[in-house]
């Protein structure tokens, strides 16, 4: 079934509305009108037969590939386009209205000839690499369920080793917490926190996280995402069917996002019961899936059990993930109303129990319950609505424990946070096709999404008298129910616009309007540059344009230009209050900022693909991004609101939009057709990074001796690092096999940090990385109809690249030790 796009403009959606309501009664036959395009190329096709299944209408598509079939009854028809060198393609539920048009996109795949094109490895669908062009302006990359099988992950966390120019440092497994900021830094909080990851049409925020709230520090294992990206480690992979990572500049119908989106469909529908086992020395895990149809209705369900023991030296170092999804499928007015509904739960153990005389005992305890409502009802062939809702829970328990020293005695100091964290929302979306001239095709859409994050509970509870910072520390208790919640809305409206003057070619163009916690509306906006409707957290305004040309048959032109925008998180704008004890005397002082603003980023992407011999397909693609207003600390002295020249190490703080962030980069990208059961990839990534402050900055330890001032402006830090990708593959159905093998190679990483007011002389000093090089392999092997073994291992030259400090002179591994696994699956 094709798919429609939405509306620009209400005065279009009155016209549709008007059309249902006052009916023009005539000769009861319509007209089909279309075009057929080369999936590969863009290219329109000459010559294809277009036949209406059951009916002795057909036709040709002329020199412009485009065809019409006239005085067609109305009714739901079938449409099959047959062409020589191309596999046929079969367009069900064509509605076709009386005195109407019904526009049609055909896409034809073309046919390689060979009959190894799909085949099956057990479960695994193993399907032949193809050197095929984009045919979209947007850059991303698509992962699929056989690829996710065959490296045999575990998490979301993991498939995205899968993805060019994501730096392969850590092991397979749930051992370590894994975040994602697209073409930025997994160690850049604000890169991670940008990235958005979308579950089954349902953002998965992480707005409303007060965890870390007092900066609380778990240790190396038990870790935490307040104010990051969310743990990639809690998405199971075992009933993903793909992923779409969005790098480039994407719909307006995403928002609250800066770096890029993640975007996860599960397996739905119909399939085997399946059991699959995985074990590795770090994690072991088991997961039961089934799918049925019954009645019109699809029952999918999957069970997953995942433990990791991180440390086996150690007792009590352990992770014990938990899952269960429920999800249903029915058509309704005849399969005109789709209707979808998952549940999802999940209970997550991260535990560090104290085996050494300092205590340190550390927990992080939670459950997660999802409700989702998702689905399109069909209007006519013509137009569509989509929508979307959600309500999702998350239980937050989390405790610390430490031994404190301190005059006259050390003692045993403990915290916790205990909160309820909800998420609700909805997307609602409006889409039309129109066809206007010969073959000007118009995809339009209209939509608005609102999003309400909050979090209630108790808070954080901390002893004051066995304060776990210290008995000095200025930490102390906070309750989550006097910190409001926050309401995101976005408007926004979209047209994708396909035609041919001289070329081929398809422009987007969009705009979204995004409201973070409006709260009244101003009348002058209309007329002034002041914001229509004001917000607490901001109002932002995100024009989109995307282009690609189809500059010949093998190659083409893309472009990509817009903004986007991103609301802070609730731990940066309601910070607990700082308390300095002094003598008998306590002082608290407000670190809250109600009015802190969201942050914006500008994104500018250029990149050309071209098909040499339909044998390989290349890529080449610069990007620039600029992050303004982004969340920073800010410190200030005790005493600075009374007397702003107030000098003293007692110091609060506020999150203030001072940061800013530049980056831009090269991305090369090789990929052949898959001959003689092999595939090549190369990927060559080079990215520049540069990050800084404006403004003043309070520094409470001074040497005016030195020069040093207490007020001085914020440093600087350049990173630059280039990335090489190689994998190959070998897929043979005859022998029911699938090896790969991985290589990559940080080619060079440099890193240079400049402070105006410098304590340490290495501050000002830059430093480079050596050259690292990690080798991986994966092999999945049929074993009998429905049941395969998969094996593999990381890093099997056992090459840790250890690294000298040239300022601290210290010594680390940058990757991790040679490591293995293996998963047996077979359907039951």
């Amino acid at each position: 079934m094709m798919t429609y796009r939405p509306i620009s403009g209400m005065a279009l959606l009155f016209l549709v509305v008007g059309a249902w309501v006052f009916p023009v009664y005539a000769q009861q036959i319509g007209t089909i009108k279309g075009i057929v395009l080369d999936m590969s190329t863009g290219k329109r096709i000459v010559g294809v037969l277009v036949h209406v299944q059951n009916t002795p209408a057909s036709t040709i598509t002329d020199k412009k590939g485009a065809f019409r079939l006239s005085k067609i009854p109305a009714g739901t028809y079938t449409l099959e386009f047959i062409k020589m060198g191309y596999r046929t393609l079969i367009l069900p539920e064509q509605h076709v209205l009386a005195e109407k048009t019904t526009p049609v996109i055909a896409q034809l795949n073309a046919s390689t000839g060979e009959k190894e094109d799909v085949f099956y490895i057990g479960e695994i669908r193993v399907e032949a690499d193809e050197a095929k062009l984009p045919n979209d302006p947007v850059s991303k990359d698509v992962v699929k369920s056989g690829d996710i099988e065959n490296l045999q992950a575990s998490s979301l966390g993991d498939v995205l080793e899968l993805i060019p120019g994501v730096e392969k440092t850590n092991r397979l497994g749930l051992g370590k917490k894994i975040q994602a900021g697209i073409r930025g830094r997994s160690q850049d909080a604000l890169s991670t926190f940008g990235t958005k990851v979308i579950l089954d049409d349902a953002p998965l925020s992480n707005n409303a996280n007060f965890q870390g709230i007092t900066n609380i520090f778990l240790g190396k294992n038990v870790s935490l995402t307040t104010g990051q990206g969310i743990d990639l480690r809690n998405i199971p992979a075992d009933n993903i069917e793909t992923v779409e990572v969005i790098k480039g500049v994407p719909s307006v119908r995403y928002g609250d996002f800066t770096e890029g989106i993640i975007k996860v469909e599960t397996k739905i529908g119909k399939r085997q019961p399946r059991l699959t086992i995985k074990h590795n020395p770090d994690t072991k895990e088991i997961n039961f899936g089934n799918g049925i149809v019954r009645w019109n209705t699809g029952l999918t369900y999957d069970l997953n059990y995942g433990y990791s023991e991180r440390n086996l030296r150690k007792i009590g170092d352990e992770y014990h993930r938990f899952t269960g999804t429920l999800v249903t499928r029915k058509r309704f007015f005849g399969r005109k109303l789709t209707v979808k509904h998952k549940l999802f739960g999940q209970r997550l153990l991260d535990e560090e129990k104290p085996t050494d005389v300092h205590r340190n005992k550390r927990y992080n305890r939670g459950y997660t319950i999802n409700n989702d409502l998702w689905g399109d009802y069909v209007i006519n062939p013509l137009s569509k609505f989509t929508y979307s809702h959600y309500v999702h829970f998350r239980k937050q328990n989390t405790f610390a424990q430490r031994l404190v020293e301190a005059d006259p005695r050390s003692y045993i100091g403990s915290m916790r946070v205990l909160g309820n964290e909800w998420n609700i929302g909805g997307r609602w979306e409006f889409h039309l096709m129109r066809l206007t001239g010969a073959s000007v095709f118009h995809e339009l859409i209209f939509g608005t999404d609102v999003e309400y994050d909050r979090n209630r509970g108790k808070g954080v509870i901390i002893d004051s008298t066995r304060n776990y910072y210290g008995p000095l520390s200025g930490k102390r208790s906070y309750n989550f129910d006097q910190i409001p919640g926050q309401t995101l809305v976005g408007l926004y409206a979209e047209d994708k616009i396909t035609l041919h003057y001289l070329r081929d070619f398809t422009w987007t163009l969009g705009v979204r309007y995004d409201l973070f916690n409006p709260k009244s509306i101003h009348f002058p906006g209309l007329w002034t540059r002041e914001p229509f409707i004001k917000s607490q957290q901001g109002t932002f305004l995100s024009p989109r344009v995307g282009l690609i040309v189809f500059l010949s048959k093998n190659s083409r032109l893309r472009f990509g230009y817009g903004l986007s925008a991103k609301s802070p998180p609730l731990t940066n704008v309601y910070r607990a209050p700082q308390v300095l004890a002094f003598r008998d005397i306590t002082y608290r002082h407000s670190q809250k900022n109600p009015d802190l603003k969201g942050y914006q980023l500008k994104k500018l992407d250029v990149g050309i693909d071209a098909k040499f011999f339909n044998f390989a397909r290349t890529s080449l693609e610069g990007y620039y991004t600029y992050r303004t207003g982004q969340m920073s600390q800010v410190k200030y002295p005790f005493g600075y609101v009374m007397n702003p020249d107030t000098i003293t190490e007692a110091t609060y703080s506020i999150y203030e939009n001072r940061g800013w962030t530049r980056r831009y980069g090269m991305e090369l990208s090789i990929q052949t057709i898959t001959y003689k059961n092999i595939s090549f990839l190369l990927n060559l990534t080079h990215r520049s990074e540069k990050m800084g402050r404006t403004g003043l900055f309070y520094y409470s330890h001074t040497d005016t001796a030195k020069g040093q001032r207490p007020w001085a402006p914020a440093g600087m830090s350049w990173r630059k690092k280039a990335i090489l990708d190689v994998r190959l593959s070998y897929k043979a159905r005859s022998l029911g096999i699938w090896v790969s093998v991985w290589m990559q190679s940080v080619v060079y990483e440099k890193f240079q940090q400049y402070t105006v007011n410098s304590f340490y002389w290495w501050e000002n000093n830059s430093f480079s990385y050596p050259p690292k090089t990690i080798y991986n392999f994966a092999v999945s092997k049929s074993l009998w109809k429905g049941a395969e073994v998969s094996f593999y291992i990381n890093n099997f030259f056992d090459d840790r690249n250890v690294y000298r400090h040239p300022y601290f002179h210290t010594y680390s591994e940058r990757t991790s030790g040679i490591f293995y696994g293996f998963k047996l699956s077979t359907k039951l």
